[in-house]
């Protein structure tokens, strides 16, 4: 069987937790690995400069065309999935504008059974918008590159603090204060560089495999005299 000894003057005064999930071995053994890290650690709340989630239009009537709309099911860890995207109207886009999107924010997925998914926001999705079960961050880009804390909150070094500080059984949820105490390990910038080259190069090829896929299709389609 499985247990923590928690001192009481180690009890979450964030939240006043008591509860043994909170305090399961496995998360607290997973703070303990990165707050032992020897080049040090930082709370995420310290690189965050501002912090966002967006809303569901009233009506949910979305137009053929018009701003890009991330949902859940479109952020997936470190790329996106447009198959199912929705738009919203240049008027619902305006009343959200504190959760437009600009290149480089980093977006978490907080609600749901998807939550804990984090992809950064590239030049296709500039401008678009996301509802109320993500947030978008933009991160203080002097000391971390986005793509390194997207590709950390995808591992389970950053999905175990999501599962740790997740609240609510029948809707599970992130909020913003339990966000901004996640431990970051402090990594070079070099470091952090090489995983963002692996991040793009990883866009760029799964939107070439898919132009490769759209034009194979193409071609089948042509020959059994389909395509119209």
């Amino acid at each position: 069987m499985k247990y923590s000894i928690v001192n009481y003057q180690d009890i979450d005064e964030l939240s006043f937790r008591f509860d043994a999930e909170f305090y399961h071995p496995e998360y607290l053994s997973n703070q303990l690995i990165i707050k032992k890290y020897e080049n040090g650690h930082i709370k995420f709340g310290k690189i965050i400069k501002y912090i966002s989630g967006g809303a569901t239009p009233l009506g949910a009537n979305y137009p053929e065309t018009g701003i890009p709309f991330l949902r859940v099911q479109n952020i997936m860890n470190n790329y996106f999935n447009d198959d199912d995207i929705v738009y919203i109207t240049e008027a619902d886009h305006d009343l959200l504008k504190r959760s437009k999107l600009k290149e480089n924010d980093v977006l978490l997925t907080i609600t749901g059974i998807s939550y804990g998914k984090s992809a950064v926001v590239i030049k296709k999705y500039e401008g678009a918008n996301i509802n109320q079960h993500s947030v978008k961050i933009e991160l203080d880009t002097s000391r971390f590159l986005p793509y390194f804390i997207s590709t950390f909150l995808n591992s389970s070094y950053g999905k175990k603090q999501s599962d740790k500080f997740i609240v609510g059984i029948t809707r599970p949820a992130l909020d913003y204060k339990r966000i901004r105490e996640y431990l970051i390990p402090l990594l070079s910038l070099d470091f952090q560089r090489l995983i963002e080259k692996i991040g793009i190069k990883s866009h760029n090829t799964i939107d070439h495999a898919n132009y490769l896929y759209s034009q194979a299709e193409h071609i089948l389609l042509s020959e059994l005299e389909l395509l119209n």
